[in-house]
């Protein structure tokens, strides 16, 4: 086993900083053409539940030599047999009358020359192996329809006017499901929104279009992001007009915020002026549909705690038909009578 560094994975687990302010050291065991056994520095096999897409592998400098190859050949070897060459081309310039005094200094400058520019052919020659991830090959496919639809992303107001419709979370989770599987809303927003709306430091929402707030959406990211998108079509279908569920918007924190801009999104360490508050008191803003998971997941959150306090005491106050909260499952509304009795 060799040992690398992961970079880029916006996974905490793989990237710990040690006390030196370097991350954390792994290694890994090669299995297949693309698919390595990942270990701790001590060898023994990882066995967190860690879901990450992204992100970069270094190996170690003292490493690299033998852990990266050319044609199948150990770079050590590339290397020395580089190293040779130069060597033998400088003994023929010596044999032949070059390695004269006055000949010396462009007989070593044409042997750099050479051999620098031979470690540049060797260098594109190995990047250019180097294939894009089945993953970032995709994202850049749904990036050209993103551009498609809305060709010049552009900055909302925080709050209200940063939604999304259901038609448009339903697309990104159909066009990825493979790749998101039981995974949930941290894998999505690091491997899918994140990548999405770095070129423009957007949130998601302005990079596929947004939309003014119908629904406050009040969820936990650790639960899974398929029961996410299927409690809230199941609630969306409820309120919709003739059947299409799809025109229905909610702002989502992970969709509607601006993930390069999290400290301003919070208010600046003031709830009552970040992005949540203004959506939630939004005069559109109907009520907030709190997606639960078995375990009720959201009810430990303090955050989730702070839109629930806002949805029963604050936002009634200043709105007339407000519907308040909804308890939205992957069957269907608590308090519409149709999602399964385990939850309650």
């Amino acid at each position: 086993p060799i040992k690398v560094r992961l970079t880029g994975t916006n996974h905490y687990l793989l990237e710990e900083e040690t006390g030196r302010g370097l991350g954390r050291v792994f290694r890994v065991k090669w299995r297949g053409v693309d698919e390595l056994y990942l270990m701790d520095a001590k060898g023994r096999h990882i066995t967190d539940d860690i879901n990450s897409s992204t992100g970069q592998m270094w190996i170690l400098p003292r490493c690299t030599l033998w852990g990266s190859s050319f044609c199948k050949i150990p770079a050590a070897i590339v290397m020395l047999v580089l190293l040779l060459l130069f060597a033998f081309c400088i003994y023929l310039a010596i044999t032949n009358g070059f390695g004269e005094e006055k000949h010396l200094p462009w007989t070593i400058s044409v042997c750099v020359v050479g051999g620098f520019v031979t470690l540049c052919i060797y260098y594109f020659v190995w990047k250019s192996q180097m294939h894009s991830t089945p993953l970032k090959r995709r994202r850049d496919i749904f990036r050209q329809r993103l551009l498609k639809a809305n060709p010049s992303p552009k900055e909302s107001a925080r709050g209200p006017d940063r939604a999304i419709t259901a038609e448009k979370i339903s697309e990104l989770f159909e066009y990825f499901r493979d790749f998101i599987g039981h995974r949930d809303m941290h894998y999505v927003t690091n491997n899918l929104l994140i990548p999405f709306t770095k070129p423009w430091r957007l949130s998601y929402a302005d990079v596929a279009g947004a939309c003014r707030a119908s629904w406050f959406v009040s969820h936990c990211w650790s639960n899974g992001f398929e029961d996410f998108i299927l409690s809230l079509r199941k609630m969306a279908e409820g309120k919709s007009i003739n059947g299409n569920w799809r025109p229905v918007s909610f702002w989502i924190c992970s969709f509607s915020n601006n993930q390069f801009k999290v400290k301003e999104e919070l208010g600046d360490g003031d709830p009552l002026k970040s992005s949540f508050y203004l959506a939630l008191q939004s005069p559109e803003c109907q009520g907030t549909a709190m997606v639960l998971d078995n375990d009720c997941t959201p009810l430990q959150r303090s955050w989730c705690l702070f839109e629930l306090l806002q949805t029963r005491y604050v936002a009634p106050k200043y709105k007339s038909g407000y519907e308040g909260l909804l308890l939205c499952t992957v069957t269907g509304v608590l308090q519409w009578g149709n999602a399964d009795v385990d939850t309650v």
